[in-house]
């Protein structure tokens, strides 16, 4: 439930956001910033959860 509620107010677009202005739009810092968000996302919502609330972010950041 925790995780239909972030995708229908599009938290997972918000959090793209919010990691590419503090941590930087170079590709490895991306990545840490993914890498980050998706551990800080996983200690309240599941790791299935999680995982398909990052495929957005993954797919919008090509």
């Amino acid at each position: 439930m925790i995780a239909i509620a972030m995708q229908k107010w599009n938290l997972h677009e918000r959090i793209a956001l919010i990691v590419m202005r503090s941590i930087g739009t170079k590709p490895r810092q991306l990545i840490l910033g993914v890498m980050i968000a998706t551990a800080f996302l996983s200690m309240w919502v599941s790791n299935t959860a999680t995982t398909l609330m990052m495929l957005p972010i993954r797919v919008n950041v090509r």
